[in-house]
């Protein structure tokens, strides 16, 4: 079993006060952290700094798995 935690520094939705800056940017950042989430494959997963379930949310889709 691979238990992991990671921070993700500001998970933030584009139109978010702390958000990133464009479109672009957050749908860079959301593929890189899900590549390197499946490429990790953890059984359970613990995030912190997820500033909007709504990113949240955006990131577990680009995601395998419950």
């Amino acid at each position: 079993m691979i238990v992991a935690t990671w921070n993700l520094e500001n998970l933030f939705t584009p139109e978010s006060e702390y958000g990133p800056t464009s479109q672009e940017a957050y749908e860079a950042k959301l593929t890189s952290l899900a590549a390197v989430i499946t490429e990790i494959g953890p059984d359970v997963l613990a995030v912190q700094e997820v500033g909007s379930s709504e990113a949240l949310d955006d990131l577990v889709a680009r995601l395998e798995g419950d």
